[in-house]
């Protein structure tokens, strides 16, 4: 394929991921409403269909709602204190109260829950479950009384914008866990509760300590008698590593169902499944919760299922295949390789696991088994719920949000099956949203009467909502990385290139500083380890561009290097043969293409080099119109990169008197920075780097003679307006004059006399500053023109 039509392939990549993110932005749009509309007022638990009649916290439901809203960090949007919600009780009790009186027995479960399970026939109150999980109780300062429990108290720490949900988190884990009369610490609910904790975790909402140490109070269940059966295959297993701890930590029970696996990814007597279990990892990865001992045999069990179903979905053997067992085997592998590749000691145990190259097979036949609606069908129930009889299926939009999460960063979305796949998927999400009354959503189909009724859930919507923030999050990435492609300079630089800097002074109203100390200041320590995904989501607050300007040769593009090398951030240069790559005549429009591939970017340190024919004053009559109106259209432009916030971005000009007036202004550039020539003290400091490439022999014997000769003020002050460049050349043409092999013995040769001399000759002469009378009278000299610039910087 030649170069031509690899770059309108790419173009066409391009544009559909920015038409599919659109779609997707839209539907996400409706995150706060959807679920606030589910939320009781109060307690922020949130039921599970518009018509449910129960009382006390829907485990599965609440743990979904919370997970969809930390990951675009949307927690504190939603605050069922301050917020205006449709009602305090339950959608089918509009009068509202929460609180029973003293006689009501409470139910904390999910009328309908992940998989698309059926509703329970409704319940009087007099019907419900003993002593589970009052909702009156989840406030701040107060332990849950029931069973005679304790836990941390979140109650001073619960202060805060997120209070609401670590409050909510707590009443969550001291619960029981009986979804739909299924035994408490079942797989299901545990591997939910574990999954939200994570998430809560990775959004700042609890550190990893608080939450590990939240106490789930249980009833200890008797030991089974000799050839007993037991209800609960994976409750059994995970209640013979507990013992008679019945005040077990979270951290107490993911060591207790790591250390059971697989047997504690059971419900009743279904076999492990693949779904339980990677929530489970998913939440203890992001707990930083330590199963290290366990992970051997997580691992062996993984790598089985995946190999069985593989088999089955390939061979499409209909009657034993289920191919959302089989996406979520490929994500439980990728994320034990991710866990246990960065340990020595686990490092065995990736030698074992597929490779990724069978993953990514193993994904694109789960999407080849994709219904033309956009969703796949239901094969195996993960289990059946007591309550109602009803089976519960991985939904699909639960197995893609997986999917995403574990392999966007392979580039699936940029393969034409997978992609054409996931475009079904947000097509069904826009036909199928569901407004009942004044709740909005999706309905994963497991109650037919209620989808058919248009009734959405909770949960189901949570988890759409799940699946296109990841969708958003994937498309932004690849889009990175194809438009990252199509710049022509983009460079990587490490750490080093920052420490070998020489520093130059800087002279603010009132202040000296150098230029280090304020970009690292003001740049560079803000920005400093956060994530492409991190300023996605919360694009930066901190001050994000400079204007360098300067007398020429004096390595601002040196510094926009470092800078980029400091933060590890890729570093785009851009110069005015970018805007004209396609002839003056579509200036316009390729400036155009550059600033919307800018603002599809983060992370990155953007660089305009040279821009001074591009942005020059409006007021300058030699300058062509095209350029005069290419100004006009650069300012907004540059206008809307700040406020995006997601790119550092710098612009270098030699002569700061020749730009547009608007281009300086605030709201562009946060800091105005005169570079000039390092100071001779600095040069001498940094003469190693200076010098680097060139025969000086013995650097300290170079240093020693150069500080010797320059013992005069005068002499200083002259070498203080050299650059580094002109510094470079000074010396060398000192080693060649005198026909020497090192700089080192060229010194060694001449005296302070001599030395100041030649220094005299290069002042007035050759440096790029030097005072000559060749200048236009009309023209401002460079030395006067960079002694008026010193006098300009500053932070705006």
């Amino acid at each position: 394929m030649n170069k031509n039509a690899t770059q309108d392939k790419t173009e066409k990549l391009i544009s559909l991921l920015r038409t599919l993110r659109k779609q997707v932005r839209a539907s996400r749009a409706t995150l706060e409403s959807d679920l606030r509309s589910f939320q009781i007022k109060g307690s922020g638990s949130f039921y599970t269909l518009p018509d449910s009649d129960k009382v006390g916290i829907s485990i599965a439901s609440s743990c979904t709602a919370l997970m969809a809203l930390s990951d675009p960090d949307t927690l504190e949007d939603i605050d069922p204190h301050s917020s205006d919600l449709t009602g305090t009780g339950s959608p089918a009790n509009p009068s509202g109260s929460t609180v029973p009186d003293q006689t009501t027995k409470q139910e904390v479960s999910s009328p309908t829950h992940p998989g698309g399970a059926q509703q329970e026939p409704k319940k009087s109150a007099s019907d419900t479950t003993a002593g589970e999980g009052d909702v009156s109780k989840l406030t701040a300062n107060v332990s849950t009384e029931t069973s005679g429990t304790s836990s941390v108290s979140i109650g001073e720490e619960a202060s805060g914008k997120k209070a609401w949900a670590r409050t909510l988190f707590d009443g969550i884990v001291k619960a029981k866990w009986e979804t739909s009369k299924l035994d408490d610490l079942n797989a299901f609910s545990t591997s939910m509760v574990t999954r939200a904790a994570g998430f809560l975790v990775a959004s700042g909402t609890f550190s990893s300590s608080e939450v590990a140490k939240l106490v789930h109070p249980w009833t200890v269940p008797p030991t089974p008698a000799e050839g007993e059966k037991v209800r609960d295959i994976g409750v059994a297993a995970v209640a013979k590593t507990l013992g008679q701890n019945a005040q077990p930590s979270l951290r107490d029970i993911a060591v207790a169902v790591a250390s059971a696996s697989p047997a504690s990814f059971s419900v009743q007597k279904y076999p492990p499944k693949t779904t339980m279990a990677y929530w489970f990892i998913d939440g203890v990865s992001k707990s930083s919760i330590d199963i290290d001992p366990y992970w051997g045999q997580i691992a062996s069990w993984a790598v089985g299922e995946f190999h069985r179903q593989l088999s089955y979905v390939v061979s499409d053997n209909d009657a034993l295949m289920d191919p959302a067992e089989l996406a979520m085997a490929a994500c439980l592998i990728n994320r034990i390789n991710r866990s246990c590749s960065g340990k020595e000691s686990l490092s065995a145990i990736c030698e074992n696991l597929p490779s990724r190259v069978e993953l990514l097979y193993a994904i694109s036949k789960v999407f080849g088994k994709q219904a033309h609606s956009g969703i796949w069908h239901k094969y195996f129930p993960m289990f059946h719920f007591p309550g109602s009889g009803a089976a519960d299926y991985c939904f699909s939009f639960e197995f893609l949000e997986a999917v995403l999460v574990e392999f966007s960063e392979y580039d699936i979305l940029t393969s034409n099956d997978i992609l054409d796949g996931v475009r079904k998927a947000v097509r069904w999400c826009e036909n199928n949203r569901l407004d009942f009354r004044s709740y909005s959503g999706w309905n994963a189909g497991g109650d037919v009467a209620k989808l058919a009724a248009g009734m959405p859930e909770a949960w189901a919507t949570a988890s759409v909502h799940m699946f296109l923030w990841e969708l958003d999050s994937g498309l932004s990435a690849s889009l990175q990385k194809l438009i990252l492609e199509r710049f022509p300079r983009v460079e990587f630089f490490s750490s080093q290139k920052w420490d070998e800097l020489i520093d130059v002074e800087i002279t603010f109203p009132g202040e000296q500083t150098t230029l280090k100390t304020i970009i690292e200041k003001e740049l560079i320590t803000p920005a400093l380890n956060k994530s492409e995904l991190m300023i996605r989501k919360e694009p930066l607050s901190s001050r994000r561009s400079a204007l360098l300007f300067g007398p020429p040769g004096t390595s601002k593009t040196t510094f926009a290097k470092g800078l980029a090398g400091q933060l590890a951030w890729p570093l785009i240069v851009i110069t005015p043969s970018e805007f004209l790559s396609k002839g003056l005549e579509q200036i316009y429009v390729r400036a155009t293409e550059i600033f919307e591939d800018l603002m599809d970017l983060a992370r990155v340190v953007v660089f305009f080099d040279e821009m001074d024919a591009l942005a020059q004053t409006r007021g300058n009559a030699t300058l062509d119109v095209t350029r005069q109106l290419l100004t006009t259209s650069m300012l907004p432009k540059l206008g809307d990169l700040y406020d995006r916030a997601t790119v550092l971005f710098l612009m270098a000009t030699n002569h700061k008197k020749d730009l547009d007036p608007a281009i300086v202004r605030p709201a562009r550039f946060d800091l105005l920075l005169c570079v000039g020539p390092p100071s001779w003290e600095y040069k001498l400091a940094g003469i190693r780097q200076v010098l680097r490439g060139l025969r000086t022999g013995k650097i300290d014997r170079v240093r020693s003679s150069l500080k010797a000769f320059s013992n005069s003020l005068a002499v200083r002050q002259q070498l203080d307006i050299f650059t580094v460049g002109d510094l470079r050349s000074f010396l060398e043409s000192l080693r060649r004059k005198n026909g020497k092999d090192t700089l080192a013995d060229a010194l060694a040769a001449l005296n302070a006399d001599s030395f100041q001399s030649e220094v005299a000759v290069w002042h007035k002469s050759y440096i790029t500053l030097a005072n000559l009378d060749k200048h236009a009278a009309e023209e401002m000299d460079l030395l006067a023109e960079y002694e008026s610039d010193k006098l300009s910087s500053r932070i705006q």
